[in-house]
């Protein structure tokens, strides 16, 4: 968060009528995130009070923290960029297809390995911004924000990624399920080596020929 409000500093300089809605992974640090913004002398609105306060008073605020659990999905839809978190450090980022799904321009940290496919899909795309410190987001931030042409370029290739890749679960379980029910890809029975050196102690008579559904049926047990 440090990063971030350091880098939406910046952004203000250029365009200060830009605000920032913040989801912290857990709500429990909502008054610590409170305390860091204060430290950049932002005001702080929270979505829970937010949604009982007049229209004219929510604008008042420039950092929105969502208090709330099960909405970021659908508050990505509000954003002009997105930055996603947990990137600029090692914790391994956080889910791209959700902004993407909204066709929103978006920018991540180095740090992205628990989303490898993902990010690599968006990124030979061009979908997606690469930066490595609170410097490059705030350049990030500010060329998205003054190049229009980018970002709708940029949303466009992030719809296209993931219009390209649905149905990808239901191809997968309707493969899964021509497995399980000994349907291989090649047409013929597989040789496994069911014992209790092979499979955790699961047997099953004449192990040697098990068809192929039969053994992923133990392999999921």
């Amino acid at each position: 968060e440090e990063m971030l409000f350091a880098a939406f500093k910046e952004l203000l300089h250029d365009y200060p009528q830009a605000k920032l809605v913040l989801a912290p992974r857990k709500p429990a640090r909502v008054n610590e995130i409170t305390e860091m913004a204060k430290k950049y002398d932002f005001s702080v609105g929270y979505r829970k009070a937010l949604q009982n306060t007049p229209p004219l008073e929510r604008v008042s605020n420039k950092v929105v923290l969502l208090d709330t659990i099960g909405e970021l999905g659908r508050i990505y839809a509000i954003g002009d960029i997105i930055y996603v978190g947990g990137s600029l450090v090692a914790h391994g980022g956080h889910n791209m297809l959700e902004p993407a799904a909204h066709g929103k321009a978006m920018i991540v940290g180095p740090h992205m390995f628990n989303f490898k496919e993902t990010y690599s899909l968006f990124t030979a795309a061009n979908a997606c911004i690469t930066v490595a410190d609170q410097h490059q987001l705030a350049a990030a931030m500010l060329k998205l924000a003054g190049d229009k042409d980018l970002n709708a370029a940029m949303s466009r290739a992030a719809l296209e990624v993931v219009y390209r890749n649905c149905g990808a679960s239901e191809r997968t379980v309707k493969y899964l399920q021509m497995l399980l029910d000994g349907e291989s890809i090649h047409g013929k029975t597989l040789n496994y080596a069911i014992n209790n050196a092979t499979s955790r102690n699961i047997t099953i008579e004449e192990g040697r020929n098990t068809r192929q559904g039969e053994a992923l049926k133990l392999y999921f047990i």
